[in-house]
Order: structure tokens, then sequence, then C-alpha cells
């Protein structure tokens, strides 16, 4: 096998060095095809072919010599073009689409050492493609394949451009290191001279061709590819200021930066001489440090230099614990470096005929592609990175709405957030850890493309144009009205995970947060009432069915609905006289934490039970259990704490008239939970418990209350670490939405935590720069709250260790056992004592005759305990005070909408006077007389009178033929 490899790129050809030319052997076109058939059989587990041909550098010596020389030669330069494509393909494929790291249990050193080979040789590929003699056949070969019209094509043709692709594509996805090439901003990269070749024979303005020409729609996806790679490592603001002059923002902004790194540097020189000491270290001794204990409670000893002293902690001889490697964060994305000028301004002039020609177009036909599942799998983040790069270019660089209206529609906005959603649960779901990250990074791609659709949704919504601001608000709405919308980012938010996510990610979910909270505020600041969607269990519902095997013919007898109602009408006055009563104690548990029955289920248990004990009269036993089981299932279908009498009986009746507790109190539903899953026996029946949606008036403090958990603030503090390598806009959103947690929610105790200090005391020790100032006094604020706290509880120092929840801040702000005290008084206020129902009897006789006896009554009972006017009614229904509640509605005054009898006499002549033939047709009415001769009545109330007295004529209805 390897003499045959050697005779076979040994026969390609030889170059003389002296005369600078190749020349072609005799067995060139069949060593091609040798080599072709050679990779084809290669090992993928150690890649050996494609290792050797790297170390004899044909590709170098042999392949692009011929490709250049002989490219009139169209077999031998599609065969070459052939060769090229395979041996420049990614790694990750030859090596059977898996990385070497997680290849079996442990890492494989040889195949890692092979891996990293074949990646060695694939950047000296890359090299090799800078040559612009390479680059002009590729681009002339595509160019004359595509002139071609679509008739006179055949399948050889369609193949060549597909490859030419195909190879641009592999030359320009060989990774490139930053620290390998050891090169600035202002050099030229190994990937800027391929671009600029690619530039300089026209392969960009092929591109714009392929995507715009509707013929051409197979290769879009590759255009779109190739697209990503190229612009991969650039920012689209430099881009699309590529060439303009420096405005006065800039330079003031420039100007800002540079003052706040010579205060930083003043303020290092001056720690550094503070350190210095005149006197010698050799002279130094040892010390005994008064306010520090050492060993055995002794005092401690000190033998460092005295420069030190004020820094000193114990914790500078331990050693940090290691983190496992498979627990590491992940990295960063590659950093964006900007190009030379000529690079970016081609850059630029091909961004420009892309968004002009073809961007619109491009992105409707992949979308359609990726919703019909005609693209490969994972191509929706070509989809994501072009539209937010484009997108974001386009708001640099002039602000058209037109040339990006593809993406800018309610049906991309429902996209994004869907694929969202799927890579968000894909990275949830898939247990290794190399997956998870991959679908973390897709994750990335689609909150950056959101978020550059929030932005353009907020440049739209201060624009003075009419009809941008009017679209702009309509998007906002969409974007509010959907609670899944408004709560994907909550979610991510709390189940952050440094090992699967980026640090890249949790900035631009941040700043996508900030962006989303902003154009919200806006929207109820000017709109004042906004209506979003919600969704919530529908009641009355069961969450699980079963269905037993076969009918057993002792089983008991289920009965019918309409005998559960009559039974339960004839006890009904038995559980209204309990319910009255104190209850009694109740044997039962509703709940058992080491069963192994999940809790869905012990809940249907606890509503079975219930039901046997009101069919066997034993009343007070199943009230006793039902409030029990409140306790373990709150706001569920055993009601709430603060129910009266009327409400305890509508919920005994609906757990009596369950069909899942009839079952199950029959036998069958606990014979069905019982049986084992097997191939023989048939299959649980789980439906999900069904939803309702239904609409409500948007509170943006509910909805901020979302993010005050201690999921969430955690990860907040986790990115205020960086705070020097984070930018000005990622540190502002972080103190803001920290700033609405502590202030606005009035949860300051969520922040009195230890790590959080500790970045708050290393912000503090920052010099007072401009970028620093916004940071320095939130953290003041906090900080001089915390020990106004601890002054009055000097347990702050001990809390400061935990982090927080919700109920928690709310014992420590009102102090600890207030939430208990609250839900006693709550108890208290639903119970009342016989002096006080006899005071209401008295005040019920007092202002019976009252048109709101409800109101009044409550506005003559103490304060304490608080009563409102349900329970007022139904303990004056308990008390047979009155026979319903009804009785006790406010009585409607008459309103202008009503007509008395002189209403209808003077309608009465106004009518004879000017219509005497009555009826008439309504146009013939001078409705604003009538307005004026009744003043309070509105013009459809008249109409509708008129009709009703029968002096207008009802309009005839259209005979259909």
């Amino acid at each position: 096998m390897e003499d045959d490899l050697v005779a076979a790129y040994s026969g390609l050809g030889t170059a003389d060095a002296d005369k600078g030319e190749y020349h072609r052997g005799e067995e060139c076109l069949a060593c091609v095809k040798d080599l072709i058939r050679s990779l084809r059989d290669d090992d993928p587990q150690r890649c050996p072919v494609r290792r050797r041909l790297g170390e004899a550098k044909t590709l170098q010596t042999d392949l692009l010599p011929l490709l250049t020389k002989f490219s009139s030669d169209e077999i031998l330069k599609n065969d070459i073009i052939r060769l090229l494509v395979n041996l420049t393909q990614p790694a990750y494929l030859c090596f059977g689409n898996e990385y070497p790291s997680v290849v079996g249990r442990h890492k494989d050193p040889e195949h890692m050492k092979c891996f990293i080979e074949v990646n060695n040789h694939l950047k000296i590929y890359k090299e090799a493609f800078a040559n612009q003699k390479v680059m002009h056949v590729l681009g002339s070969t595509l160019a004359d394949h595509c002139q071609k019209d679509w008739e006179s094509r055949d399948e050889d043709d369609m193949i060549i451009i597909e490859r030419i692709l195909l190879l641009i594509r592999n030359i320009l996805h060989i990774p490139t290191e930053a620290s390998e090439e050891q090169r600035t901003n202002d050099d030229v990269s190994v990937h800027d001279q391929i671009i600029w070749s690619l530039h300089a024979n026209g392969i960009d303005e092929l591109l714009v061709f392929l995507g715009s020409n509707p013929e051409e729609k197979q290769w879009c996806m590759h255009v779109m590819e190739i697209l990503f790679l190229m612009l991969r490592e650039q920012s689209p603001r430099p881009l699309a200021t590529a060439g303009r002059g420096r405005s006065a923002t800039e330079r003031e902004k420039d100007l800002r930066a540079l003052n706040d790194l010579l205060l930083e540097e003043n303020a290092r020189h001056m720690k550094s001489r503070a350190r210095l000491s005149s006197r010698h270290s050799r002279f130094g001794g040892t010390f005994v440090l008064m306010d520090k204990k050492g060993i055995a409670d002794e005092q401690m000893i000190y033998h460092r230099p005295l420069q030190g002293i004020n820094s000193y902690s114990h914790d500078v001889e331990k050693v940090r614990r290691r983190r496992p490697c498979n627990m590491h964060p992940v990295r960063d994305p590659p950093f964006e470096r900007m190009s030379t000028l000529s690079i970016r301004l081609a850059l630029q002039q091909m961004c420009v005929q892309f968004l002009q020609c073809c961007y619109n177009p491009i992105m409707k036909l992949t979308k359609d592609n990726l919703m019909r599942e005609r693209a490969m799998e994972h191509d929706d983040t070509y989809y994501l990175w072009i539209m937010r790069f484009f997108m974001e270019f386009s708001r640099h660089y002039q602000f058209r709405v037109d040339i990006i209206g593809e993406t800018l529609t309610l049906s991309t906005l429902h996209y994004i957030l869907s694929l969202l959603s799927r890579h968000y649960e894909n990275m949830k779901m898939q247990k290794r850890e190399l997956t998870a990250k991959h679908s973390s990074q897709r994750l990335h791609y689609a909150i950056q493309a959101y978020k550059e659709l929030l932005e353009y949704v907020q440049y739209m919504g201060n624009s003075k144009d009419e009809a941008l601001h009017s679209n702009a608000t309509v998007m906002k709405n969409n974007i509010l009205y959907r609670p899944e919308y408004r709560d994907i980012f909550v979610t991510i938010m709390r189940n952050y995970n440094d090992v699967v996510s980026s640090k890249a990610l949790l900035k631009d979910l941040v700043e996508t947060v900030h962006i989303y909270l902003r154009l919200v505020e806006n929207l109820c600041k000017h709109k004042g009432r906004v209506v979003v969607q919600g969704k919530r269990k529908r009641r009355g519902t069961t969450g699980r069915r079963t269905k037993s095997r076969k009918d057993n013919e002792n089983s008991p007898v289920v009965l019918s609905t309409d005998q559960l109602q009559e039974m339960w009408d004839q006890m009904r006055g038995d559980v209204e006289r309990v319910i009255d009563t104190e209850p009694l104690s109740c044997d039962l548990l509703p709940f058992d934490a080491a069963s192994e029955t999940p809790i869905e289920e012990q809940k249907y248990s606890a509503m079975a039970k219930t039901r046997e004990l009101l069919r066997d009269g034993k009343y007070a036993e199943g009230l006793a259990l039902v409030r029990a089981s409140r306790e373990v299932w709150p706001d569920d279908v055993f009601g709430t704490e603060d129910m009266d009498v009327v409400e305890q009986r509508d919920v005994l009746k609906k757990i009596f008239l369950d069909p899942v507790s009839e079952l199950m109190s029959a036998g069958i539903g606990d014979a069905t939970l019982d049986i084992e899953e097997s191939e023989d026996e048939e299959q649980e029946i789980a439906d999900e418990v069904p939803t309702e949606t239904y609409e409500s008036e948007f509170n943006m403090k509910l909805y901020l209350q979302k993010f005050a958990s201690s999921h969430v603030v955690k990860t907040y503090c986790y990115l205020l670490k960086d705070y020097r390598s984070n930018t000005d806009v990622t540190n502002h959103c972080v103190v803001k939405m920290l700033h609405r947690i502590a202030f606005q929610l009035k949860m300051c105790p969520l922040l009195y935590q230890l790590q959080v200090f500790k970045t708050f005391q290393s912000i503090l020790n920052e010099p007072a720069t401009s970028r620093m100032k916004e940071m320095q006094v939130f953290a003041k604020h906090i900080v001089g709250r915390f020990f106004e706290v601890a002054s009055d509880n000097p347990v702050m120092f001990v809390e400061v260790l935990f982090w927080k929840s919700s109920a928690d801040c709310y014992e420590i702000s009102e102090g600890y056992g207030s939430l208990a005290r609250e839900r006693d008084a709550k108890v208290r206020a639903s119970t009342w004592t016989r002096e006080q129902e006899e005071e209401l009897a008295e005040l019920y006789q007092q202002y019976q005759e009252e048109d709101d006896i409800v109101g009044c009554i409550i506005a003559a009972l103490p304060s304490i305990p608080p009563r409102t006017r349900q329970k007022v009614a139904a303990q004056l229904v308990r008390q047979g005070c009155v026979t319903s509640t009804k009785e006790l509605r406010k009585k409607k005054r008459p309103t202008g909408t009503q007509w008395t009898s002189e209403d209808d006499e003077k309608l009465q002549e106004y009518m004879g006077a000017h219509h005497p033939s009555t009826p008439v047709l309504l146009g013939q009415v001078d409705m604003d007389a009538l307005i004026d001769l009744f003043p309070g009545k509105s013009s459809s109330n008249i109409e509708r009178h008129l009709k009703k007295l029968g002096f207008v004529q009802r309009p005839r209805k259209r005979q259909e033929n």
C-alpha cells in the first residue's frame, strides 16, 4: 500500500526549480485517479493515506501547479478539483464524524495524534490556496459554467459547479489560530489573503449572482455557508463604517477611554509605590497581629514584610480545589478581529451587493427549505448567523427596512423563537457533553438573531416615520402577547450552566433581556393598558386516565352521574352543617413522602378516600382530609385556604362527582395503577392535563418577579465578576437588572451574599473612572443597605453565606416569622366568634334598607381582622339573615340610558310634529336634534328606542335568488 501510494504521487510530474516550470508526467491522469481511489479507501481511524500525502506536500508541489499550468485540459482539471475537495475536507469528517476526545470511554492518544496531524496539514493547505493563480482558475471555471443557459447545461456542469463551491467552502472552513500566526489586527492573515484572492478573481460577485438568480436556487445553502465562513471573523459595525471618518461622538468616546486608562495606570503606580519601604527587607522580623487569631486561638505570628500586612488573609497558603476536566467552563468562541482597510472595503462592497440583490430572496428560500426539511441537519445555524450579521450591518450602514424586510416579519419572529426553544430543549436533553455544547452554540446563534431583531424593532419605534412606528408597535404587541415568548428567557437564565454554555452566550442573553424589557416598558408607557395571553390548567379535569385489562365480575358497581347527583342532594344539608362546625381530626394522611407512588397518583388516592368517607356518612373526616390535602396541593382541586362555606361545599361536590375518584373508590383505579408494564398487558393511557388560554392585562411588576430568584441573581453576579473584560453595555445591563430586583421589587436581601460582596469589594477598589461609576454607586447602595439591616439584625452576618429565596427576603425585611403570622391572620379572618356574629346581625338590621348593604357593614366592622365582601355575604347566608347572596347585591340606580314615561311622551310629540306618517327610515330622522332633546342618551340608545316604539322602520332583508 505504501509503495503504490508513493508511486502514485511520484508519477504526477516533476518541478524544475531553476526555470520555475512544472513538467507533467506521462501517467498523470491515471495517478490522480489512483489517489482519489486511495483516499476513498482510507482508514477512518488513522487516515494514513491523508497523512502521507500531507507529509509529501503533494498538494503544494504537484496538484496546484498541475491545476494552474494545465487548466486547458478539462478532464485533468476536473479530476484534480475532485481530488482537492477530498483532501481539504474537515478533519472531523475524515475521522468518521467524531472527535478523538470522545471516542470510546477513554481518550486514545494515537487517535488524537493523527487528528492533530491532519489538522496541521489542512492549515498548510490553506496557505497554499492564497495564490491568486489558483483562485483565477477556479473563478474562471465557475464563471464559464454559470454563464451557460439552464437548457444547455448537462450533469457534468452541475457537478463541476458543486465541486468548486465545496472546495471554496473547505478552504474557508480550515481553522486559523491567531496565537499561531501572531499577527496584529492591521496585518493580513491567511484568511484575509484567501478573501482577497476571492475578491480579486470575482468569485464574490459570482456568489451574489448565484444567490440572486432564481434559476440557481439549488446553490443557496452553499452560498449561505460560504458567506458565513468568509465573514465569521468580522464584526458588522467596523465593516459597515469602513472608509468613514470618525465622528465627534467616537472621538469623545476614545478620549474618555484614554483618560480612564490613565487613571487606572496612576492608581496602579500609587499602589506599587505604597508597597515600597525605605527599610531593607533583610531587616524584617517576626511580628504578632493583635486582631487575628492563629492556631489554637493563639495570637497570629506574622513572618512577612509589613508592606502587605493590610492584605494578609488566611487563604494565602490554601490550595484551591481543582475542578474536574469535564466540569471546566466552556471557552468563548474565537474573537472578532479587524482586518486591513482594503479587506474591509472589499467585504463591505460584497455585503452591500448581497443586501441589495439577493438578501430577501435567498433568506426566503432558505427558510422555506428549512421548514420543509429540504436542507441538511443543523443548516439553520447559517440562516440565523447570516440574519444577525446582515441586519446589524444594515442598521449601521444605512438603516433601510426594505432591504431586510424578509426577516422583519411576524412569521420570521415566530420561526426564530421556535428554533430557540428547540435548541434549548436539545441542550437540556442531550447527555453527551460535546453534543450539548453544539446545541448550546446553536442556541447562541438563535439568541443573537433574536437580539438583532429586537434592536431593529427598537430603531423602528424611535423612527419619525409613522409607518415604521406602527409596524414596530405591532411587533411589540406580538412579542409580548404569547406566554411562551415571554418566559423562554427566564427559563434559560435560571438553567444556565457554564459547563455546556459559553460566557458569550450569557452576555448576549443578558443584553437581549435588557432590550426586551426596555421595549415592554416603552409599550406599557405609551399604550397604557396592554392585553396579553396566559395559560392555566383547566379546572375540573384530571391529568391521568387508566384502563384495566378486563372487567372483573366481582368488582363494585360504578354509579352513574345522575345517581351520584341524587346522593349529593340528599347529603348536601348535612355537609353544610358540618362545615359550619369545627371538623374532627382525621388519621388518614394524604401524602406519604417515603412511598414510591408518584405524588400525582397520591392526589387521586386522596380524592378517592374523601369520596368514600362522604358516601359512608363521615362528613367531618372527609372535610378534615380535604383540608389536610390542601396543604400538600395548594391552589389545586382541593381549593384554597380563604374559602367560605359555599366554596368549600362546591369543592366537596366536585370531588364527590369526579369520575376518577369514583373509579378509584370502586377499586378499578387502584387495580389499574398496580399493574406492572409488560408486553402482554395493555399499556396505560396517560393524557396530559388540558390547559386553557385566557387574556389579562399585563403587569410589569409581576413579570419582573419571575427574574427575582436566586438562580437568576447568581447568573447575573457570575457575569458581573468579569466586569473588567465586559463591555460597558454588558455591565450596564447587569447593573440595571440587579437594580430592578433590589429597588423596584424591593428585594435587596437577594444580593446579600458573600460572593456578591467580594465582587463589590473589587469594584469599589477600582479607580473612579467613568465606566466604573455606575457599578460603584450601585455597590455602595447595596452594602449600605446591608449594614443598616445588620445593625438591627446581627444574624445577617450569617445570612450572607447562603443564597436566599423570595420568602427569605420577605422575612429578613419584615422580621422572622412574619409569613407564619400572616398565615395565622388569614385563618383567624375566616372564623367568626359568637360576639362577631351578633354584631354582624345587628349591623344587617341597621343597614338592610341601604343600596349597598355589604359595603356599609364592612365600613362599620373593625379593620382587624380584614373582611371581604364574599366572606361577609357568606356569613350572612350562614346565619340565616338572607337566603341567598343575590339579595345583597348593590341596587342599581336609574341612569341616563333608561327611558321614563315623560321621555316617551316627549319623543312621541317630536315624531308627531316632524314625521306625522310613521314608521320612517332611520336616515330621515335628525339624530342631532334628538341628542340635544334628550341629554345623557347616546345615538345608539335613541335608535334602539325608536325601533322599539315603532317610529322607525326596520331594514328589510335582501332575498336570495
